[in-house]
């Protein structure tokens, strides 16, 4: 199935993430997919087992957010039959 028509302003590809679906369809839930990346980026790069096991905490809570956000969005859709 193709949603893109329920979200006219999203038609670029480029702009089809998660976070952008979700911010419509589910507003009472919100994350950042771009800090993630970031975080991910400078975790591969840290020597400092303090602050990598803070990072990778922090980028597992990321990772549940993302989850239940496609859940969410999921049921969404599914109330839209």
């Amino acid at each position: 199935l193709n949603y893109l028509p329920l979200f006219p302003g999203l038609a670029d590809a480029l702009l089809v993430r998660i976070e952008n679906v979700c911010d419509l369809m589910v507003p009472d839930l919100s994350y950042d997919g771009i800090a993630a990346m970031r975080a991910y980026h400078e975790m591969c790069a840290l020597d400092d087992p303090v602050a990598l096991a803070e990072l990778r905490r922090g980028l597992l809570e990321y990772c549940r957010l993302d989850t239940l956000a496609m859940v969410r969005v999921l049921g969404e859709l599914e109330g839209c039959n």
